[in-house]
């Protein structure tokens, strides 16, 4: 019987039956036999005899089922029941001290034997199994039958055994927060060992496990832990090394929150990455965009939330047009240049205002594209994909003719996106006639209502116009579901606002994780620093707990009398801008 995932009704039944069939060896009610109590394994337990008999009990097995029983006791039986039929030695420990566990892990590995945990089922898998040696690491608690031989470890005994199994010398890990990832890696290659004992029994850092089993794997089986639950990670490394399976920790509750982890599962069918001591409920999207591992410029699959905060800054145009903006003015390669050596970029990247306001002074020392907070610049190519023409009309640019643009964005790290002006066309037929280039993980939309004819018996631009979030939220659901269905990373949607009404119901729109969305003041926002001001607080008032943020437009001719907002201005605004323009 290969066991997956069971109950605790399940078990019970389990246990009655193993009990009935051990008879008179039961493990529950017997005095133990401690033959030493700390140091190395007994005398008549040799490490060489352990193995060879423990490799004979060894049951190979790929499945990718789920372990989540609810328990680490219970998780630890599942994963025995699956891969040991026997076990002439067996390696138990307590779950609360965190350097025990790492030191019974490591043995039970060196000795290709099951690593258990008190529960209340441990009886009937001791029976199942009928080892000959019980090693306690610590000070667990466990009756055993006068047949078993039980051997009492500490740490520093636990490791002398492993070190004498692998031949090897115990090495301090460089880091204590990195102890449960150098463990479990050590399990992995089976060539070293980490000895736990000099670091904090409840030593343990999410992000350092995390990062420490973000690596490219070798193996075609995945294992997924909790990096929150480092007691599981060892747990699992022990059975896993039976297979060879790599070990990768994830956030459960949030598989994007650690970006890195993509590089350890990218490529593998999300069939065969198995989550052990979670829930196997994980988010299919997040999933397959990890194992597909497109990433946003800067890295990471969420747009500005996460660990990698991200702020996108570019110019504005119409690449046939230079009365539109820069992007019609100099080709993608100059414009970039002119954004990197013109002071833009490097101006966002001194600022250090991500993501809340300024507060004292920022140091210099930029690298790489990363500000002084962390965040990330990212330049941008803000194209009009669609000019509005009169008479309500609306001229829709292929996509070669941006092809340049996006060929560059894509070498340098940019970001591309298409504006719509829709003239009496809907968004989203416009929309959709960007798909191909929506396809690219670096290619976002954005949509103008300025220039769409929404009123009745409106025959030209005559006054401005609207669009009402059922119109948006077309949008928003076609383009999460091509990148639910593509495995895309987070996809930007811009929606253009300078005056309140130009988003009719806007509290209606609605949030779907796949498209972060970003209101825009463009159009009159325009003028003196006051009056933009003026609009901006208009806009933006009331909307803290909204889920959309917030982009801002500067003028290089428009805005007076001094010229647009610097840098340090721009993103001193509250609540602070992530996507800025320059037009």
């Amino acid at each position: 019987m290969t066991l997956h995932r069971f109950n605790r009704s399940t078990l019970f039944l389990l246990v009655a039956g193993a009990l009935v069939l051990a008879g008179c060896s039961t493990f529950l009610g017997e005095t133990p036999v401690e033959t030493t109590t700390q140091g190395t394994l007994a005398p008549t337990s040799t490490t060489s005899t352990t193995t060879a008999a423990a490799s004979a009990c060894i049951e190979t097995s790929t499945a990718v089922s789920p372990i989540d029983t609810g328990g680490a006791g219970t998780d630890a039986i599942a994963l025995s029941e699956q891969y040991f039929s026997c076990s002439p030695d067996v390696v138990l420990v307590g779950e609360t001290n965190l350097s025990e566990v790492a030191a019974a892990a490591q043995l039970a590995a060196a000795l290709k034997v099951p690593l258990l945990i008190p529960d209340p089922f441990l009886a009937a898998e001791l029976a199942r199994l009928e080892p000959e040696r019980l090693h306690i690491v610590g000070s667990a608690v466990v009756n055993a039958s006068e047949e078993v031989e039980v051997n009492r470890l500490d740490v520093a005994g636990a490791m002398q055994a492993v070190g004498e199994a692998l031949g090897v010398s115990p090495e301090d890990p460089d880091d204590p927060t990195s102890v449960v990832a150098d463990t479990v890696l050590a399990i992995e290659g089976g060539e070293g060992a980490v000895d736990p004992s000099s670091w904090p029994p409840s030593v343990s850092d999410p992000d350092a496990l995390a990062s420490g089993l973000a690596r490219d794997t070798q193996g075609q089986i995945v294992w997924l832990v909790d990096a929150d639950d480092p007691l599981s990670a060892l747990l699992a490394s022990v059975y896993a090394k039976t297979v060879e399976a790599s070990l990768v920790a994830v956030a459960a509750d949030d598989l994007f929150h650690y970006p890195q982890v993509g590089a350890a599962i990218a490529g593998y069918p999300e069939q065969v990455l198995r989550p052990v001591g979670f829930s196997s409920e994980l988010d299919d999207w997040k999933l397959r965009t990890l194992v597909r591992g497109l990433e946003l410029p800067g890295g990471g699959f969420e747009l500005f939330k996460g660990p990698v905060q991200r702020r996108l800054v570019g110019f504005y145009g119409n690449p046939i047009s230079p009365a539109l903006g820069a992007m019609g003015q100099v080709r993608p390669e100059e414009a970039l240049r002119l954004m990197r050596e013109g002071g833009i970029l490097d101006g966002y990247l001194q600022t250090g205002c991500f993501p809340s306001p300024c507060v004292g002074t920022v140091q210099p020392g930029l690298l790489d594209g990363f500000a002084v907070d962390g965040s990330h610049v990212v330049p941008m190519f803000n194209y009009i994909g669609s000019v509005a023409q009169p008479r309500c009309g609306t001229a829709l640019f292929p996509i070669d003719e941006f092809q340049d643009g996006i060929n560059v964005a894509g070498e340098e790290g940019g970001y591309v996106l298409f504006d719509l002006q829709p003239g009496s066309d809907d968004f989203l037929s416009q929309v959709q006639f960007y798909e191909e280039a929506l396809r690219l993980p670096y290619v976002g939309v954005g949509l103008d209502p300025e220039w769409r004819c929404s009123w009745p018996g409106m025959t030209d631009f005559n006054r401005r116009g609207t669009v009402d979030a059922a119109e948006v939220n077309e949008v928003i659901d076609w383009l999460a579901d091509l990148v639910n269905e593509e495995a895309l990373p987070q996809k930007l949607l811009v929606i253009q606002q300078f005056r309140l009404d130009m988003i009719q119901n806007r509290e209606l729109l609605i949030e779907r994780p796949e498209v972060q969305v970003v209101i825009q003041m463009d159009g009159e926002g325009q003028g003196s620093l006051a009056s933009k001001d003026g609009t901006w607080n208009r806009i933006t008032e009331g909307t803290e707990d909204d889920h959309w943020t917030w982009g801002w437009k500067n003028f290089f001719v428009r805005d007076h009398p001094n010229g647009p907002y610097t840098p340090q201005q721009t993103i001193d605004r509250l609540p602070n801008p992530v996507y800025i323009t320059y037009q």
